[in-house]
């Protein structure tokens, strides 16, 4: 019976009207109508976020191999990791260019102003 009540308060819950974002409680429906507006709010900033982690990623790997000259396993372990930052730092180079193709030939900023 308990399960039933759930079920029926889960099935009539709004989540447009309940969830907010800002002080005012506006819905978040108001704010983002559709996927793609909350999708180009969040990607320049990605943008910025990954690129930060790329750089502490190279930077500690660096560090790392650096500071244990003698170690091996530390040494290839910063290989890899330097690695692999490199493909991180491609992938995001190419879903930039990628992004810039998009908003070139539809118009829709995405990346940007």
């Amino acid at each position: 019976m308990a399960n039933n009540l759930l079920a029926q308060a889960i099935a009539q819950l709004d989540l447009r009207e309940t969830y907010t974002i800002s002080p005012g409680g506006e819905p978040v429906d108001d704010l983002y109508s559709n996927p793609a507006s909350l999708i180009n709010v969040i990607l320049p900033n990605l943008f910025v976020i990954v690129g930060v982690l790329l750089f502490l990623f190279i930077f500690l790997a660096g560090f790392k191999m650096v500071t244990n000259p003698d170690d091996k396993s530390v040494k290839d372990q910063g290989k890899k990791t330097i690695t692999y930052a490199i493909i991180g730092f491609l992938l995001l180079f190419a879903s930039y260019w990628i992004a810039q193709i998009i908003e070139f030939y539809t118009g829709v900023t995405i990346v940007g102003n």
